[in-house]
């Protein structure tokens, strides 16, 4: 588990981009079009970290509010 804190202390946009990596993975072969929107929301929030800088409270939020909004 301190791998992925360090990871995520050195660089937040690559966990952001491996979640929605996996969850665009876990969508295709699943298929049920729920997790498309999470996984768009993750890459949304990665960029926003990598240009924002945010701090993963904040973070956490964009990518809460975003999946939300997306998926209603």
């Amino acid at each position: 588990m301190d791998m992925i804190a360090d990871l995520y202390a050195a660089q937040p946009f690559w966990v952001w981009a491996g979640l929605a990596a996996g969850l665009l993975a876990i969508e295709v072969v699943s298929g049920s079009g729920w997790l498309l929107w999470a996984s768009a929301s993750a890459a949304v929030t990665g960029a926003v970290t990598a240009l924002a800088g945010t701090d993963l409270p904040v973070t956490l939020a964009v990518f809460a509010v975003l999946t939300m909004v997306s998926t209603l």
